[in-house]
């Protein structure tokens, strides 16, 4: 099959004088009258079938009966048709006018925006690798930050008594720290290169840009106290491990890990 899936439909088709001739021809045929319209409905299937032939411009596996039945024609009206249009606008199974009416060079509008297009992909697909690349190779040293800082967090387990703190003059003044309070997504949010690492070794499966534009979309929309978050990249990474894939099923996540996560 071609891989175009859309063929050009000149203007002037429908009311082109040729199909009058073509319409006599087949009435002559059949010995009753044919229209116009089943003319054009006929050359409209052909256009279709030879578009989506490997060659282009060639009827393939064309079948009266099958398209008489499709267009609510008869057979043998379909079949006269077909006959009829020998040498006005096919040979043999060939649409004689395909080449010049349905060029294979596009706009060149559009074949630029396919090229910039591919070099985006291409650019960002590099730029990936190389943060994909960089957070391995780190993976291990900041993996052994972690298990030293929560070892210096971890409480005595001495059975000895606390020392008791000095006593200071302002003995009014509170021992916990201030609750710090969440925020709203930034407007220029974006993800940083570690995260889109960290989400495509995650999750390859998902379309990492649609699952980020709709994190955006979602909690720039949202409203009330849910929408103020401590920590937004441990919020989209939560996204990330909990989006859908296209079979339509989400990833499963860890239940007291994603409970944390939310609280954040």
């Amino acid at each position: 099959m071609a891989t175009e899936h859309w063929f050009r439909w000149h203007h002037g088709t429908v009311t082109d004088p040729k199909w009058k001739t073509v319409a006599s021809r087949a009435a002559r045929a059949l010995s009753r009258n044919v229209t116009v319209g089943h003319v054009v409905s006929i050359w409209a299937a052909m256009m279709e079938n030879a578009s989506q032939a490997p060659v282009r411009g060639e009827l393939l596996n064309w079948s009266d009966e099958d398209i008489g039945a499709a267009l609510d024609i008869p057979e043998d009206e379909v079949k006269a048709i077909r006959i009829a249009m020998q040498g006005k606008t096919l040979e043999c199974d060939r649409l004689t006018a395909w080449k010049r009416r349905q060029p294979k060079a596009e706009d060149a509008t559009a074949a630029e925006r396919k090229r910039a297009q591919r070099e985006r992909d291409r650019q960002a697909d590099v730029t990936a690798q190389q943060v994909e690349s960089r957070h391995v190779t780190e993976g291990h040293d900041r993996g052994e930050e972690r298990r030293k800082e929560e070892k210096e967090q971890m409480p005595p387990t001495s059975s000895a008594a606390a020392p008791v703190p000095p006593v200071s003059g302002d003995s009014n003044r509170p021992d916990k720290t201030p609750k710090r309070n969440g925020t709203r997504l930034p407007e220029d949010w974006r993800p940083t290169p570690e995260l889109i690492a960290a989400a495509r070794a995650e999750r390859p499966d998902i379309d990492l840009r649609l699952e980020t534009a709709k994190f955006r979309d979602h909690w720039h929309a949202k409203t009330g106290r849910d929408a103020t978050k401590l920590d937004w990249d441990a919020t989209y990474r939560n996204w990330i491990r909990n989006a859908r894939s296209p079979n339509g099923f989400a990833q499963r996540v860890d239940p007291p890990r994603h409970r944390e996560e939310l609280r954040r």
